[in-house]
């Protein structure tokens, strides 16, 4: 009796999961605790019957102990992805499909693209950090933060730390190196065809837009950097001496 109430409480787990991902698009990420129910910041209909026009998939159980899931409802589809404690540490489950076990998970957790087709997320194991992106795990590093996908979702961007040098990722290929990059300062433009980031070396900050540097400044200020709708002019906000 036991083992059925069990196995019958993962499954409507796992139905709540599909439920939340198709009911509620305004819903970001879950936070679950370490032990007891999965607690949802919502309230689930009466009846037993879907809204009108709406089609319920089961995705699968979610896992004993999940730490964080994440979800992608887009016209392309619904997806989940859940970091989770397993036998050997952790790990990211993408679409009921589990990663390596690794040590831990980047903050930012799991982050799909703009159009849900793909999905990014580091771990880290043995004091090393890995970004991966749709599975596939780049090169090791010390740390790695910024994580932006480009609002096409056809490119990704993020900042490695490596020896005590920082430097930004874009769609896997590494660029200079500075003593720093601001934080929050990763943007691309509308079609994602352009590129722009602050970074620091010594004492002045600077804007990196396309690969190139621009002038010298004392401060950048947070989140004010963007693009112009049609991509041709680049903004931002700087304090100069």
């Amino acid at each position: 009796m036991k083992r059925h109430l069990e196995s019958t409480r993962e499954t409507v787990r796992g139905v709540l999961l599909a439920a939340l991902c198709l009911l509620s698009p305004v819903l970001g990420c879950l936070a679950a605790p370490a032990e007891g129910p999965l607690r949802v910041p919502m309230r689930l209909p009466e009846t037993n019957a879907l809204p009108s026009g709406i089609k319920e998939r089961v995705l699968g159980p979610v896992a004993t102990r999940p730490l964080m899931i994440v979800r992608s409802a887009t016209s392309n589809g619904c997806r989940v992805a859940m970091a989770a404690s397993s036998r050997g540490g952790l790990n990211v489950i993408v679409d009921g499909r589990p990663s390596p076990d690794y040590e831990d998970i980047e903050q930012t957790g799991p982050v799909f693209s703009p159009d849900g087709k793909r999905i990014a997320y580091a771990l880290t194991k043995d004091e090393k950090w890995f970004m991966f992106v749709d599975g596939q795990a780049g090169p090791e590093c010390e740390g790695v933060f910024n994580l932006t996908w480009s609002p096409t979702g056809e490119r990704f961007a993020y900042e490695a730390r490596r020896k005590g040098r920082h430097t930004v990722i874009l769609d896997g290929r590494a660029g200079p190196e500075f003593e720093g990059i601001a934080k929050d300062s990763l943007v691309f433009s509308g079609d994602g065809k352009r590129f722009a980031y602050g970074a620091l070396e010594g004492e002045h900050w600077f804007m990196v837009v396309d690969g190139v540097r621009q002038p010298n400044c004392e401060a950048i200020l947070s989140k004010s950097m963007g693009f112009s709708p049609d991509g041709k002019r680049f903004a931002y906000g700087a304090i100069q001496g």
